[in-house]
């Protein structure tokens, strides 16, 4: 199981009793694949508690998760540190940003090199493209008029199980044919689908 993680920057509600629970529980609701998880909340500035910081599986680092943060990079952030480790965020359109550890907060650091840019944009496209191919599988699946009607969890049975699983769920739903004929058992086949999970 892939374990990696990153970590990701939500605003805080000022409006609720307990900003850090309120924030992993809105990010939760509105995306359900991460309920089981531990976001682990916390303040990213203590001082002004306007941004909760979250951890989230890597594998959801996709469309999902525009701006990626805590990409640990070798480099030069700020004219008065040398290189050292920094934590960079790379958003959805390459820009790079780095985390002030003085301020609480990542900002625009002028004195980014050109490669630790790219290193950044680089290990957060990988990022996304594994994001990509870990919610994407292949299975066997019974299939009529061209749609899927069994899951990959039903992938391990038999050909003649599928087919008869893929009628009865085309039956329950009352799938027909163009013309309006019903889907009969002849009209079931199996074959090897790659979807999203």
């Amino acid at each position: 199981m892939n374990t990696a993680s990153i970590t990701i920057i939500v605003p805080a509600d000022p409006d609720l009793d307990d900003c850090l629970a309120g924030a992993a529980k809105e990010y939760l609701d509105e995306h359900p694949s991460l309920r089981g998880y531990e976001l682990a909340p916390r303040w990213v500035d203590e001082g002004t508690r306007e941004h909760v910081a979250l951890t989230i599986p890597q594998w959801h680092a996709d469309e999902n998760t525009p701006t990626i943060y805590g990409l640990a990079v070798r480099c030069r952030a700020f004219s008065c540190e040398g290189v050292r480790q920094n934590l960079l965020a790379v958003d959805a359109e390459g820009y790079v940003t780095a985390y002030d550890h003085v301020a609480g907060h990542y900002t625009v650091c002028a004195n980014l090199s050109k490669r630790a840019k790219a290193t950044a944009r680089k290990a957060a496209a990988a990022m996304r493209a594994a994001a990509a191919a870990a919610q994407t599988v292949t299975y066997r699946v019974a299939v009529a008029c061209g749609l899927p009607l069994t899951s990959p969890e039903d992938a391990h049975l038999p050909e003649a199980e599928l087919v008869a699983r893929g009628l009865r769920e085309a039956q329950h739903v009352g799938l027909e044919h163009g013309d309006g004929r019903p889907v009969e058992v002849e009209d079931v086949t199996v074959t090897t689908w790659t979807g999203r999970i």
